[in-house]
């Protein structure tokens, strides 16, 4: 059956509107999407805004658009993540996205909230340019940087599989590389800490939300954006993978007067004395906000 389904994907499948087609009667099995992938765009429609485009490239390294494309942006496995962002972004002045990948998360704050300065920070060039791609598609107005955040100025090496047409995951941390990857390739890209590139009497009496997915290097970027964190007050959904990483960045902002809250992306938030991480793929990320931070709006999600 697969290989039927790869001849298919190649005469039919790949362009063309069949797997619309497919989409709008509801006839294919869950457990076959994920053969019926395609290239083009398609339109995710969202709770808050008039929705926006997303490009699908026509590779199966591209599990989440090929998710969204059958299921919609809330049914994939971050969808309390998505929604919590949703919500922030319509207040929010300032949005940065920190390790933005392919821009979901960029794109859906600028469709949420078209007032707010969306940043988005991915140095991986063949990736950086499907971000590029996807926010021209909707005339955006993201600001796109090719450079990682980190605790200081400079340049580090950073871990890639370039075996892999698009990799979801790429690390400064080599032992983790080691980990997921079959082949680990190692080159520079430049590192700027948060704090310098923002000042934060630069974005004084602003609303700022920030989300973190660098793949084990999330307490380095925190630690290069402490003054920002201190002085404006963030509200920061932030992966974290290892209890080690968990308790580097309690450690840095204990004294900040932070609530700290795990994700379920199931059953939603639970509130946390410290950052206690449990392994499990449908909790790896966390919700960080200040203790005066006013959170009705995602009052129904916390359990």
């Amino acid at each position: 059956m697969k290989i039927l389904i790869a001849f298919l994907r190649k005469i039919l499948f790949f362009k063309g509107w069949l797997p619309y087609i497919l989409r709008f009667l509801k006839i294919v099995p869950p457990g076959f999407k994920k053969y019926i992938y395609f290239r083009g765009y398609f339109f995710l429609k969202t709770n808050y805004s008039q929705g926006f485009f997303l490009n699908n490239w026509g590779h199966s390294n591209f599990q989440i658009e090929n998710e969204m494309f059958w299921n919609g942006i809330y049914e994939f496995d971050e969808s309390i993540s998505i929604q919590l962002w949703e919500k922030f972004s319509q207040s929010a002045n300032f949005i940065i996205d920190i390790g933005a990948n392919t821009g979901i998360y960029s794109l859906l704050a600028q469709a949420t909230n078209p007032r707010a300065k969306v940043m988005a920070f991915e140095p991986i060039d063949r990736v950086r340019n499907k971000l590029q791609a996807n926010i021209l598609l909707n005339k955006f107005p993201i600001e796109i940087y090719d450079f990682a955040i980190s605790d200081k100025d400079g340049t580090q090496l950073i871990c890639d599989d370039l075996s892999v047409e698009h990799p979801y995951s790429t690390t400064l941390n080599k032992n983790f590389a080691e980990e997921i990857f079959s082949t680990v390739n190692t080159y520079e890209i430049e590192t700027r800490t948060l704090d310098g590139l923002m000042p934060s009497d630069s974005v004084e009496n602003s609303q700022l939300l920030i989300k973190v997915d660098v793949e084990q290097h999330e307490s380095y970027a925190i630690k290069g954006m402490l003054e920002l964190i201190q002085n404006t007050r963030p509200i920061i959904l932030i992966e974290i993978l290892t209890q080690e990483i968990g308790d580097e960045i309690f450690s840095q902002i204990k004294n900040l007067n932070y609530d700290y809250y795990r994700i379920d992306e199931v059953k939603g938030l639970t509130k946390l004395a410290t950052l206690d991480v449990i392994q499990s793929s449908s909790s790896r990320n966390f919700l960080l906000a200040h203790a005066e931070t006013n959170l009705q709006s995602i009052a129904e999600y916390i359990y």
